[in-house]
């Protein structure tokens, strides 16, 4: 999960257990470790507020128009608790893509695709709840274990 986030570097601190990660949940994700994580599956602002139900929109959000250079480094700016905590769950089932399709790049493809599967939505939009980001990992352990070709 660490690396996903773009390491200890962008989170501020390392990720050595899960109550490292119920801390950082807790603190707020860094917007730094959000570009990261965005950049290694080319997910956009609207495909990231969808995994950290947070409006695309909003000015202050942290792939918003004003995103430039320095917030991408600035360890101060976060995400909101309860929004962290939503991005956590989130980067679990990314972790898992990544695993059953081998690299970001596939798994970002994966999900950015309409699955049938999943009633014609792309797994990305899927992952704004709890239940859909349980149905996206359901799909990746079927595909894990060959039920789909």
């Amino acid at each position: 999960m660490e690396e996903l986030l773009g390491g200890a570097r962008s989170l501020g601190r390392a990720l050595a257990s899960e109550a490292d990660v119920a801390a950082l949940g807790l603190e707020g994700v860094p917007f730094s470790a959000v570009l990261a994580l965005s950049t290694a599956f080319a997910l956009d602002r609207a495909d990231m507020g969808d995994i950290a139900r947070s409006p695309a929109s909003h000015p202050s959000r942290p792939l918003g128009e004003d995103w430039n250079e320095e917030a991408q480094t600035d360890l101060v700016a976060r995400l909101s608790p309860a929004e962290s905590v939503e991005l956590l769950a989130s980067v679990r089932v990314l972790a898992h893509a990544r695993a059953v399709f081998g690299s970001d790049t596939e798994a970002g493809s994966w999900l950015r695709t309409v699955q049938p599967v999943l009633g014609g939505r792309r797994p990305i939009a899927v992952m704004a709840t709890e239940t859909g980001r349980q149905a996206v990992d359901d799909v990746l352990t079927r595909i894990e274990h060959g039920v789909f070709a």
